[in-house]
């Protein structure tokens, strides 16, 4: 937490061994910071400090603080756009790359545990200017061990001679990965399909020696796997954060 009221200029001091007093900053990169009131609020991390002083909020995973600043991190624009640079031996310097991460989303509700059908639910891409993906060969971990960050300064300056590109290169990303939606989509109904139809036949050889299974069960599942199919084809891959590679000597 320390590290998260510091990325989005959240004031935090200790206010004694085991407590801490948050505030919001001159200069939050947020207009709210979840569940911290203008005038601050005394907090703990400690639970036998929460429970001596009752004046000390008890910050824990589900404290709406900390599952508001979950989120913001999470699903937030906060950080989902680096520009860095990329040696790379048989390659000229100059050439501008672009990867793009894309999550395949499928909004449903809780009970339909929707995500047990999507075991695939990142999508990467990394195009050159031609639109051509490199992600096989320019791999996490080939990345990982070749990039190197920019300052501030220097990739705004970057940025204006490379925009076009850049907004061409995204809109190839995004064209690759609608044609990989629907094999996704695909995949996810067949195994849904499957563990519904193993699930249904169970039912009802069950209820053929067990009175006690009742037809509103099955029926109830049928309904589900209904219900669960129909979320499963409005599943979209959505461009959830890019990074752009410039090759250096």
């Amino acid at each position: 937490m320390s590290r998260i009221f510091d990325e989005f200029g959240v004031e935090i001091e200790t206010h004694g061994p085991r407590s801490v007093v948050i505030r919001p900053g001159n200069h939050m990169v947020c207009e709210q910071f979840p569940a911290l009131p203008e005038d601050g609020v005394s907090a703990t991390f400690s639970r036998n400090e929460a429970l001596a002083r009752e004046d000390l909020q008890f910050l824990t995973w589900e404290h709406p603080m900390i599952a508001g600043a979950t989120d913001m991190v999470l699903n937030g624009d906060f950080g989902r756009v680096t520009l860095c640079t990329l040696k790379m031996q048989g390659v000229s310097p100059g050439r501008v790359f672009l990867e793009g991460i894309f999550l395949l989303r499928c909004p449903a509700p809780k009970h339909f545990r929707i995500q047990r059908f999507l075991p695939q639910a990142l999508v990467r891409f990394v195009v050159d200017e031609n639109g051509k993906d490199h992600g096989e060969i320019l791999t996490q971990e080939v990345l990982h061990s070749r990039v190197a960050n920019i300052s501030s300064g220097l990739s705004r300056e970057v940025v204006k001679h490379i925009r076009t590109n850049v907004d061409n290169m995204a809109d190839a990303a995004e064209a690759l990965a609608a044609k990989r939606e629907s094999g996704l989509r695909a995949e996810a109904l067949a195994l849904m399909d499957s563990e519904f139809t193993v699930e249904t036949r169970r039912l009802e050889a069950l209820q053929r020696v067990n009175p006690n299974v009742r037809e509103l069960e099955i029926d109830y599942l049928r309904e589900l796997r209904s219900d669960v199919e129909r979320a499963l084809e409005r599943a979209y891959l959505e461009f959830d954060s890019l990074r752009v590679l410039i090759t250096t000597e």
